[in-house]
């Protein structure tokens, strides 16, 4: 339903109700070979005990099976109109008027194609292979303690999995490309000029709010010898436990038909749907627990629930000011466009939110 709600949706955002009337279908065949690729990935693993589409390159799998599907359609209507001897032309592309008459087929330049397409093919090819369970363990492994860092006595060291990290790989493909295809000077200087200036906006946010989600967490809590442990107002004053004791207050056992919209909060606020998820897991972790979603434990009820939050707090992050900001500055636009496209976006992203909402109540009461 979300995806293919998604699909209609960025119809919408490019040309209104013309084009979701005119790209309806299209956008439906999209949506659905998403939500069924991932559905199918998601059940074989569970059925078989065995992993077809490592985890981290799911939406990537997902994403290609999605354009041959749209591309799939878009042959066989070509096939059909011409059994029945009619032929669509798109206007836009006819310098005559839609007849046809002027039009010449360009011809596909591949190995340029391929060479352009080359870091994400680079990207997609490490991300599959590190993101196999082995060879994620492996690198993760590697370094041993080198990259353990210890903070409290009592809890386990922090371990950064730095080669397991898919952002690592990113940097190797970064590379990799910048080797292959060997960027003129000027274009490495304006590249790095330009992240340069972008880079320090979504850093600090970043920092400040996964800051933040750690001091919500440990409010309240001492240092005993080296250990952290809870203080004796642990219960009383521990930001997560209040802010979750107000939703249980506000919402009661109804809560679970409007959690998503804490992820949607998250999302604009933190940044992304990651910073939404880090800043307000346990709140509701606790929260659920205080309207009787749970008695303690992580269950399926929760997940379900949680697994709202993070869908909410993923279609939110379009409207992060970072991220338009940034697609804005990129394509040379100015502010009015920068608030047209926030606009826009804003009134998608709720009614989204909204359908969320019911199809998390319905999940968390019934299932």
């Amino acid at each position: 339903v979300i995806s293919i709600g998604i699909s209609f949706a960025m119809l919408y955002i490019i040309g209104g109700k013309r084009s979701v009337m005119k790209g309806g279908v299209q956008a439906f065949i999209v949506g659905a070979a998403v939500a069924f690729s991932c559905l199918g990935f998601v059940a074989y693993e569970y059925f078989t005990g065995n992993t077809a589409v490592p985890l981290r390159v799911v939406g990537v799998a997902a994403g290609l099976l999605s354009m041959g599907a749209l591309y799939g359609y878009q042959v066989g209507m070509e096939r059909w109109r011409k059994r029945r001897g009619a032929k669509v032309v798109d206007e836009a592309m006819t310098p005559d008027g839609g007849t046809g008459k002027n039009k010449k087929k360009e011809k596909v330049d591949w190995p340029k194609v391929l060479r352009a397409y080359s870091p994400l093919i680079i990207l997609t090819a490490l991300a599959a292979f590190v993101g196999i369970q082995a060879v994620s363990d492996f690198l993760a492994d590697l370094p041993g303690e080198w990259e353990q860092i210890q903070i409290w006595g009592n809890r386990p060291p922090v371990d950064l999995d730095i080669l397991a990290q898919v952002y690592t790989w990113i940097l190797v493909a970064i590379i990799i490309s910048i080797l292959y295809l060997r960027p003129k000077r000027e274009v490495l200087r304006l590249t790095n000029s330009v992240w340069i200036r972008r880079i320090w906006s979504p850093f600090i946010a970043y920092s400040v709010f996964f800051a933040i989600a750690f001091v919500m967490a440990y409010s309240a809590m001492e240092l005993d010898g080296g250990d952290l442990v809870r203080g004796a107002d642990f219960d009383k004053f521990n930001m997560n436990v209040v802010l979750a004791a107000g939703l249980a207050a506000a919402f009661g056992t109804a809560y679970m038909w409007v959690s998503s919209s804490l992820g949607l909060f998250g999302s604009v606020v933190g940044g992304s749907e990651t910073g939404s998820n880090v800043l307000f897991m346990n709140v509701q972790y606790e929260t659920a627990g205080q309207v009787g979603i749970h008695d303690g434990q992580i269950n399926d009820s929760f997940m379900a629930m949680y697994g709202g939050h993070g869908v909410a707090g993923g279609i939110a992050s379009a409207i992060t000011p970072s991220k338009v900001n940034n697609a804005v500055v990129t394509i040379g636009g100015g502010r009015e466009m920068e608030a047209a496209v926030m606009r826009k976006l804003l009134m998608v992203t709720i009614a989204l939110t909204v359908v969320i909402n019911v199809m998390t109540g319905i999940f968390v009461s019934f299932f």
